[in-house]
């Protein structure tokens, strides 16, 4: 038990002291290449919902995001035998696009913020009564999204989820912590070009 502590305080400081290293990357961007936009779009994943992408810098970027997330009615997500239900959601997520000059300097496409990312997101699935807990969740890791369309995005993003703060499970008992993979396919629209 205590190795598992140990490994997610190791992935989150060598996850911190990258993205802080790329962030420090976004001083030398000369003013006249192009950069990240702010985006207003629709999310179609194991989220289903919109999102408001803001730009902080040329490079950094801060999403809040408000619509439903798809899970099993227990915290115990590897039980195939719970039924799939929805649950009203929200996050935060800051993504720093670490190989965006790379990207413009290869002369690559990057509308809509095409490129990859690192992440780390604050999510909250609310408690639905009778269906599920209370979930607080710490998300980091590595995504990637490109344009299909001048509208559609595709991507792709994995990591570490872990959970917090469950209520009391359906089925008793009291989990703190709980620590997961997480990898997710993300189908976006996005409402301005």
């Amino acid at each position: 038990m205590k190795n598992k502590y140990i490994f997610f305080l190791f992935i989150s400081i060598l996850f911190n002291t990258r993205a802080l290293m790329a962030q420090q990357l976004q001083d030398s961007i000369p003013a006249e290449l192009p950069h990240l936009r702010n985006h207003f779009k629709m999310i179609f994943s194991s989220n289903l919902g919109i999102q408001w992408e803001q730009k902080l810098n040329k490079v950094s970027s801060l999403g809040f995001f408000g619509g439903y997330s798809l899970g099993r009615q227990s915290d115990n997500y590897t039980n195939r035998a719970l039924p799939i239900i929805t649950s009203p959601d929200a996050y935060i997520e800051y993504r720093n696009y670490f190989d965006l000059l790379k990207r413009i300097a290869n002369q690559r496409y990057t509308r809509n913020n095409s490129a990859e990312f690192f992440f780390g997101r604050v999510e909250s699935v609310f408690a639905v009564s009778g269906q599920n807990t209370f979930n607080l969740l710490f998300i980091q890791g590595l995504g990637a999204q490109r344009s299909v369309t001048h509208y559609i995005q595709a991507g792709l993003q994995a990591g570490l989820v872990e959970h917090f703060f469950y209520d009391k499970p359906i089925t008793g008992g009291f989990n703190y912590i709980r620590l997961e993979p997480m990898f997710s396919i993300v189908v976006s629209f996005s409402f301005q070009y």
